[in-house]
């Protein structure tokens, strides 16, 4: 009986693989493994930053601090510190017409270094006056005053001696204060009034413009 015959092998049957190419076969399934990797890491790094970014802000601690104090805007209390009628500003002649002439007059050799003028002191019983003149020593105007003697009236009515509450009913509050003084501001604020107290009464009263 004759024998069949043998079927021709298929295209795929099985071949000898050379040593060449299944070196080309690991080193591509390396690269598809090292490529696999570095996307998982790159993967991780990016989320880890989103987290980082959507991470809630810290809150804002606000200091407990007590604040400073506001200063003190209230305008200054002023006074025109008038003594039998003489104030600041007063001429010469209106001071010895209401004074009369003093016991001592003194006058400096030096021009004041802010205003330029000369002084002349006119210095009676408890009460002394300095007067300011132009630079030619024509006109002499007060610019000071300092008063002790109870003899001296202090418009409205205070005299030496007098409590320190006749003081503030007279003049209000004063812009400053210390244990044995009162401060006030001259009419137009350019100079100081002061008033010195021991044991609750009135020493001395005294008026002086600033000249720089």
């Amino acid at each position: 009986m004759p024998r069949h015959p043998r079927p021709a092998r298929k295209w795929w049957r099985l071949q000898m693989i050379s040593p060449q190419a299944i070196a080309a076969m690991a080193n591509a399934l390396k690269l598809v493994i090292l490529v696999a990797v570095v996307g998982s890491t790159a993967c991780s790094v990016v989320d880890n930053l989103n987290s980082q970014t959507q991470a809630t802000p810290t809150a804002i601690v606000q200091s407990t601090a007590t604040p400073s104090p506001t200063p003190n805007t209230k305008p200054a209390t002023e006074v025109d510190l008038t003594i039998n009628g003489v104030h600041s500003g007063s001429r010469e002649a209106d001071v010895l017409s209401r004074l009369g002439k003093p016991k001592k007059t003194e006058n400096s050799k030096e021009a004041d270094a802010c205003a330029g003028g000369y002084h002349r002191y006119l210095k009676y019983e408890g009460i002394t006056i300095d007067l300011l003149s132009d630079e030619h020593k024509r006109r002499y105007f007060v610019t000071r005053m300092e008063v002790t003697s109870p003899k001296w009236e202090i418009k409205p009515g205070i005299h030496i001696g007098d409590s320190l509450e006749k003081i503030r009913e007279a003049y209000g509050e004063p812009d400053e204060e210390t244990s044995d003084c009162l401060y006030y501001g001259t009419k137009g604020n350019e100079g100081s009034v002061d008033f010195y107290i021991k044991d609750g009464k009135l020493v001395k009263a005294s008026m002086t413009e600033t000249l720089c």
